[in-house]
């Protein structure tokens, strides 16, 4: 018989790494899809099409979510690889969505449905890039904490996907777009 090896003990702040990037998901999706991308698109299509291209920027966005959630949840669930199930993915993801916010300061700059077009492909990537981080982030609490504990770590969840993020937005990232500073909110947002 093989002798049970005790799981490492969890402390109060493994509960919020474990779920750190929840906060991040949420207030990347509150700031691009609730401030930017429809403050961006009325900016390049103007007060009477921004309805009709905003639904479909939103539309390709949420497929392709759909899709690349999945995708990689079922890729993160089998694999094997040195650094573990989840975080490759996670870091992953996290790094290109970095890289498309920061992007999302010069596309601002740009005009027209030229300027439509590329906030397109740029938010298609940054819901693709958002999806592999969240896939690998979804395993983390099943794989990482003891039965008895899965309370505590969905409180903790909870906290950081849903009041915190709202507050922060609300107190300083709005503002900023509000004044025009955009640059700002989005430097902050990373």
């Amino acid at each position: 018989m093989q002798a049970e090896t005790a799981a490492p003990k969890l402390h109060w702040y493994h509960y919020i790494l474990i779920n750190s990037n929840w906060f991040a998901l949420t207030l990347r999706s509150q700031v691009l899809a609730g401030l930017v991308v429809p403050l961006l698109v009325q900016g390049y299509v103007g007060d009477a099409q921004k309805g009709t291209y905003y639904g479909t920027i939103r539309l390709w966005a949420l497929m392709v979510a759909l899709l690349t959630q999945a995708f990689w949840g079922l890729v993160s669930d089998h694999s094997r690889l040195k650094w573990g199930r989840r975080r490759p993915f996670i870091l992953l993801g996290t790094l290109v969505e970095v890289f498309v916010i920061l992007g999302m300061i010069w596309i601002a700059r740009l005009e027209g449905l030229t300027g439509y077009g590329v906030l397109l492909a740029a938010y298609l990537l940054s819901m693709a890039s958002s999806n592999m981080s969240q896939a690998g982030t979804q395993g983390l609490i099943p794989d990482l904490v003891p039965q008895e504990k899965r309370g505590i770590a969905s409180g903790i969840k909870m906290l950081l996907e849903v009041p915190l993020p709202l507050i922060l937005v609300g107190l300083a990232i709005a503002p900023l777009v509000s004044q025009g500073k955009l640059p700002a909110a989005l430097v902050v947002t990373i």
